[in-house]
């Protein structure tokens, strides 16, 4: 990594990893990727694709960090599911979930 970081080296040295509860207040993503993941269907796919969506537009500065769970919660909501299948099942929960993400951004930037 470019910042400086040095590469973790698991086994060559005594190491100890703590982990805490995560706070759900600061990272309220993680509630949406469970709530994803317990809906099935496709609902994994379209929060992924809604996710990359608002993230780049985090990236180029078009959007708040804040926003893109406002985002991905949105077309989350809007979401009418459909059995996986297929691939094809994916790719059309992906296409019609970036669609959706670049409609509200799109509305309410």
């Amino acid at each position: 990594m470019p910042e400086g970081i040095e590469p973790l080296q698991i086994g060559v040295t005594p190491q100890t990893f703590t982990f805490e509860p995560v706070d759900r207040e600061a990272f309220p993503a993680l509630d949406l990727a469970y709530r994803a993941g317990r809906l099935g269907f496709t609902y994994p796919a379209v929060m992924n694709a809604a996710n990359e969506v608002a993230v780049a537009a985090f990236l180029d500065r078009r959007i708040p960090l804040t926003r893109i769970v406002d985002v991905v919660e949105a077309v989350l909501e809007m979401h009418e599911p459909a059995p996986v299948v297929s691939a094809v099942s994916l790719e059309r929960a992906d296409h019609w979930a970036r669609r959706e993400a670049v409609r509200i951004l799109t509305r309410t930037s």
